[in-house]
């Protein structure tokens, strides 16, 4: 499984995100997926395991400050 994780925003800065694989509940955050994106940058993973199955969501979080739009793209793929 592969993610990437493109932003576009006139903020300048970082943005926290957290990746969570939500088989059951309550979900447990993925911590090779935890980490920061720049306000204009790319993040991209490959080679994830992934779950098998038919009920299974990958979700990711954005720590986005007060007052700051930001334009996220998020492939989850694989």
């Amino acid at each position: 499984m592969g993610i990437t994780i493109k932003t576009a925003s006139s903020y300048q800065g970082e943005i926290a995100y957290h990746g969570a694989l939500l088989t059951d509940l309550p979900f447990t955050w993925a911590s090779d997926i935890d980490g920061k994106v720049s306000s204009n940058g790319e993040k991209v993973w490959s080679n994830l395991n992934h779950a098998t199955g038919n009920n299974f969501e990958y979700i990711i979080a954005f720590d986005m400050p007060a007052g700051v739009e930001m334009d996220v793209w998020v492939w989850i793929y694989g």
